[in-house]
């Protein structure tokens, strides 16, 4: 067997958080990661999120920063003080360099700029996951 059939393979073990206040987008991940992950859990701010991440088993954090209530990194900081080690892809449309330098303090591990396309959001996964994987072996 390949690395790659054992990457996809071990994907299914995992469970991913998808945060976002657009009902649309989160059907989007909903659909796209059902395939690939054992669960997919969404939330549909940073409250609700901390609150998903704490009563559900989370591998990976897919999380916008833009939210009303509590942002991304907000919750991601809360998240850090729980899990500092749990992977976190942010997501914004924001080129504001004071949102990027607290991402990077809060060590999430990869950033996406929006407008995205569904082959751009499964490759930065995929690189993390490969990245990431012994990682996520020793959590499990």
């Amino acid at each position: 067997m390949n690395d790659e059939f054992h990457l996809n393979d071990f994907y299914k073990t995992l469970n991913i958080l998808c945060v976002e206040d657009d009902q649309e987008t989160l059907d989007v991940y909903s659909a796209l990661f059902s395939d690939i992950f054992k669960n997919v859990y969404t939330a549909v701010d940073g409250k609700d999120g901390l609150k998903k991440f704490k009563k559900e088993p989370i591998d990976i954090i897919l999380a916008d920063h833009s939210m009303p209530v509590y942002t991304g990194l907000e919750m991601i900081r809360d998240i850090r003080k729980i899990d500092p080690g749990i992977p976190v892809i942010l997501v914004t449309a924001l080129e504001n360099v004071d949102v990027l330098k607290e991402a990077i303090e809060l060590h999430v591990t990869s950033f996406m700029s929006k407008p995205f396309t569904q082959k751009t959001l499964l490759n930065v996964l995929s690189i993390m996951l490969t990245k990431r994987a012994s990682l996520l072996k020793k959590r499990r």
